[in-house]
């Protein structure tokens, strides 16, 4: 048993691994001179395609959250396997639900019988955080180029300005949570949290049109008809 149960460690260690990376690389990108010759670098090539000689800022940020949204999610589509997950998805969904009837039963049984699958479950979580953390090294450094060029975009202009609900210019340069957190106590820029806000609902719209592609591919491909799926 205790050999079982140290089978998914190495799935663990190297989600941890992705993740400190990441974060060392995001500490590199914004807080040295590197974050600089990356934005300048990518200047030469974005700017000139949706830079619009910094006349439109708006216009630019939706085209940067465009770019980055859909190179990101295309490239972790088409690395991921959709199947898989949703196998695995279905049987830790299943097994879960297994678990809560047998608590609420108090199924002495059953609870042994599902501490007896729990390791082979920790395999498959631990397997599809893998994937997930691998699929996403690629998006997250394009994510990190884009945002770190628009920063230094969105830095250029004397006043950004978005007309809101709650007031006719709102300063996208001011920083919310200053002293409190990010980047030496600056805190985080309005512009990275609209950002962000607009890049969520694209990017999920993009991850279930392409999902919706990709099984709508494989079902044609096996055969599959509507009176199987019912």
């Amino acid at each position: 048993m205790a050999d079982e149960r140290s089978t998914p460690q190495p799935a663990e260690s190297s989600g941890m691994l992705i993740y400190l990376l990441a974060f060392l690389f995001i500490i590199l990108i914004f807080n040295s001179s590197l974050g600089a010759a990356i934005a300048a670098g990518a200047d030469r090539t974005l700017a000139p395609l949706i830079g619009f000689n910094r006349q439109y800022p708006t216009l630019t940020m939706f085209l940067t959250i465009l770019l980055t949204v859909g190179l990101s999610t295309t490239i972790r589509h088409y690395f991921a396997d959709w199947i898989e997950m949703a196998r695995s998805q279905e049987i830790m969904r299943e097994f879960n639900k297994m678990r809560t009837e047998a608590m609420k039963k108090n199924n002495t049984a059953m609870i042994k019988k599902l501490e007896g699958m729990q390791p082979e479950i920790m395999r498959l979580q631990n397997a599809q955080m893998s994937q997930t953390m691998k699929t996403s090294i690629i998006p997250m450094f394009l994510a990190i180029i884009f945002i770190r060029w628009l920063w230094s975009y969105m830095e250029s202009f004397p006043y950004p300005v978005l007309t809101m609900p709650w007031t006719a210019e709102w300063n996208m340069l001011r920083y919310a949570m200053e002293g409190v957190c990010c980047f030496g106590g600056r805190g985080l820029p309005y512009w990275l949290g609209f950002y962000t806000l607009l890049s969520l609902p694209v990017s999920q719209a993009l991850i279930r049109g392409l999902k919706y592609i990709e099984f709508t591919r494989i079902i044609r491909e096996r055969g599959i008809g509507r009176e199987d799926l019912s």
